[in-house]
């Protein structure tokens, strides 16, 4: 059985700078923190969020015309 909580198509993974800004609750993550996006992620739709490491970090929205 599927679980529909699970996007596994719509990826993107985290650049973490020294002072970066990332904590579990924060709203907003940064176009200059992202490292890498998987292919063909539609405007307005959710993602699955990576830290470097590979660990889930959680799902938001995705937009590349957005700062953040």
């Amino acid at each position: 059985m599927n679980n529909p909580l699970i996007i596994s198509k719509n990826k993107f993974r985290l650049r973490l700078k020294p002072k970066a800004n990332l904590r579990p609750g924060h709203p907003w993550i940064y176009r200059s923190q992202i490292e890498t996006v998987a292919d063909a992620i539609e405007t307005g739709s959710l993602a699955e969020v990576f830290l470097p490491s590979g660990r889930f970090f959680g799902i938001g929205y995705y937009n590349p015309k957005s700062e953040i």
